[in-house]
């Protein structure tokens, strides 16, 4: 799937309800509420949409959404066998980016918001997220079932980094696959319809600050931080 966050909205537990209005109620209670019940239910829409595709029943489903971060105890009891792809990126760079995605969605609907408040929201946010998933890894992912790769060696060398995924899923990692991936990414060159810009002072965020909350996560992975270029990382001592 791609972005099933929508199938989660579904059983009205989703995160797409906080980049469509100032709702921070709502969003302690998704954060603190068991999911359990809006997984299920989700884990019964994907198995109508592979019914109403005739996939093959060995097909396995591919699941990527952020809310999963938040979640994940749920995601785990309802998929306990699931294997976990973790990608890494400079804190500092997914924090302005989630605060410029999240203010572009959420001032279509609402009028009752600034780029501040979404700027202090959804860097708490992002780091109650980053613990939480990382106490649930801990106590409830086994270890042979997680991945961490790194957004620096995708973009360093998407190849090698893929190949490194498909290796731990114990899956070849064909030439037809290769030259498919490759295809794809030629026909969407990143930036081709104009750069996503933002800053951390458009949302009244100091990117020290966003460090030392931070940091955690970042020296728990051993993240590079980000030059201007998102295609080069380097360590900054």
């Amino acid at each position: 799937m791609e972005e099933e966050v929508g199938l989660i909205q579904h059983g009205f537990s989703s995160q797409l309800f906080e980049i469509q209005a100032k709702i921070p109620a709502f969003a302690e209670w998704l954060m603190s509420h068991d999911q359990r019940a809006a997984y299920d239910y989700m884990a019964v829409l994907l198995k109508i949409i592979s019914w109403y595709r005739n996939d093959p029943v060995d097909k396995p489903w591919i699941l990527k959404t952020p809310q999963h971060m938040q979640d994940l105890d749920a995601l785990l009891r309802v998929f306990p066998n699931a294997k976990l792809i973790c990608s890494h990126r400079d804190p500092i760079k997914a924090v302005g980016s989630a605060c410029s995605m999240t203010w572009n969605a959420i001032v279509r609907d609402s009028d009752r918001v600034t780029a501040e408040w979404v700027g202090q929201e959804w860097l708490s946010k992002t780091e109650r997220m980053l613990h939480k998933t990382l106490r649930v890894r801990d106590k409830m992912a086994a270890g042979h079932n997680q991945y961490d790769i790194q957004y620096a060696d995708i973009t360093a060398d998407w190849q090698r980094a893929i190949a490194g995924v498909y290796n731990f899923l114990e899956l070849p990692f064909t030439e037809q696959a290769r030259t498919a991936m490759q295809s794809w990414l030629d026909g969407n060159r990143q930036h081709q319809h104009g750069a996503h810009k933002y800053s951390l002072a458009q949302f009244g965020l100091d990117q020290n600050d966003v460090e030392r909350r931070l940091r955690f996560y970042r020296e728990r992975f051993n993240i590079p931080f980000e030059t201007t270029n998102p295609h080069s990382a380097i360590e900054l001592l």
